[in-house]
């Protein structure tokens, strides 16, 4: 009799199996990854994108809310405007006149007196462009009473937003008086001979019942550094912003100038104007320093450059620019404002 021969079956894999199964699983993990990845960047990448888009809103709606306003007095554009501040053709926030709309090109030596230019936090950027604005607040309030001798006016509303030291309009369908709130007590008094700049005169008018009252607003925007210092205010990584300078009233009285940044990552601001009697856009140095106050300007084309703040977006049309050194998203968006307040 023949032995019966045990037969045992291979069991597991070879070694050849094992390397071809993990190549497999490899290619299939680096396929994912890849997936991943592509999809991760281009959530950052639409993100990167959205964030400009909503900065660009905000930017736009703001500047150009004050550059409709500018020159503004609230009760119509034939009044005639008497500006009771002292030295108020020096002081730049207070002349209504040669301030009410006036800009500086980037390109130029002319130097906004709004400004220090610099690289601290808040400072202007050296190079860019940046516009003074001056007009009446879009909060108006009505007049109860005037009395001329105490230099007293009574508002209808209890609780005005006045405070001391404010710029105020005060005007009728015929007259306009600028002036500074110099007390609150019992009333809102305009009182001479005090304060900074003060007035120089009462108003040149007793003014009736429900004449108009409204803050003064004078701003100046422009690009500037923001507080990010570790990116030594340059523009191409996100360290410059838009900036509003304002002037608020303040116990004394006095006027203080507050910077406030606006948006951040707007890289450059690019202004044009359209005269009444050209056919095209110019720059500010394209007008004269004595055109400004004849109000000639009847559009502004305003271009912002805004950069977005994740530094590990970018996209093909970032790859052209001095931008792509740093990945960095950006995109160059304009608006163009009609002005409305013809000459004062």
């Amino acid at each position: 009799m023949s032995p019966i021969l045990s037969l045992q079956r291979q069991r597991g894999f070879n070694l050849i199996e094992l390397m071809i199964a993990l190549v497999i699983g490899l290619i299939v993990v680096l396929g994912a990854s890849s997936v991943f990845l592509s999809n991760k960047q281009s959530y950052r990448t639409n993100s990167a994108i959205g964030q400009i888009q909503e900065n660009a809103r905000i930017a736009f709606e703001l500047l150009t809310r004050d550059l409709r306003q500018a020159r503004l007095t609230g009760c119509g554009n034939q009044t005639t405007t008497a500006n009771l501040l002292s030295n108020n053709t020096t002081l730049w926030y207070a002349n209504f006149a040669g301030n009410g709309l006036i800009a500086y090109d980037g390109g130029t030596a002319d130097s906004n007196p709004a400004l220090t230019t610099g690289t601290a936090s808040g400072n202007h950027r050296a190079g860019t462009d940046n516009l003074t604005l001056i007009g009446a607040s879009d909060l108006a309030y009505s007049l109860a009473t005037h009395d001329a001798a105490t230099s007293k006016i009574t508002l209808n509303e209890t609780n005005p937003e006045l405070s001391v030291g404010d710029l105020v309009v005060i005007c009728d369908t015929a007259q306009a008086d600028i002036a500074q709130i110099t007390s609150t007590t019992g009333g809102v008094y305009l009182a001479t001979g005090t304060g900074t700049p003060g007035n120089t005169a009462a108003l040149s008018k007793t003014y009736l019942r429900n004449a108009q009252v409204s803050a003064l607003k004078s701003v100046t925007w422009y690009i500037g550094c923001n507080p990010l210092t570790a990116l030594s205010c340059d523009p191409n990584r996100g360290g410059t912003s838009l900036y509003r300078m304002a002037a608020v009233g303040a116990a004394g009285p006095t006027v203080s100038l507050q910077a406030q940044e606006m948006v951040r990552g707007v890289a450059a601001m690019d202004l044009t104007f359209l005269n009444t009697s050209a056919t095209d856009y110019v720059d500010a140095n394209a007008i004269a320093a004595a055109t400004w106050p004849l109000n000639t300007v009847s559009a502004v084309r305003v271009s912002l450059r805004l950069v977005a703040e994740d530094r590990s977006s970018r996209d093909a049309m970032s790859s052209s620019d001095t931008l792509q050194a740093n990945a960095m998203i950006f995109r160059d968006l304009n608006t163009v404002v009609a002005l409305r307040n013809p000459p004062i």
